[in-house]
């Protein structure tokens, strides 16, 4: 009966094992990716300004798009219009 017990409470603590052996392999990656991230000599997400302009833009009623399309400065696409649409009434506030 003893025997039998200690099986229940092997099973019931397998779960909770599993989901903390993968809690700690997420961030060991989590980590890894970080220090990855931090040695790069460039920034990594080089999309976040163009972006940030855009909404600021769209927030004063400003067109996001050039008359001449085929010249430079490109506009940069990371996500489409609608985001930063949507977040143009938080940065009219501003």
């Amino acid at each position: 009966m003893e025997r039998r017990a200690n099986l229940m409470t092997l099973a019931a603590m397998m779960p909770t094992g599993l989901l903390l052996l993968a809690l700690v392999g997420g961030a060991g990656v989590f980590a890894a990716d970080g220090a990855r991230v931090i040695a790069f000599p460039y920034p990594m997400d080089y999309g976040e300004g163009p972006l940030l302009a855009q909404t600021r833009a769209l927030g004063h009623r400003e067109n996001i798009y050039r008359a001449d399309l085929t010249s430079p400065p490109y506009t940069i696409s990371n996500y489409p219009p609608l985001y930063p649409l949507v977040l143009s009434p938080v940065a009219r506030s501003q």
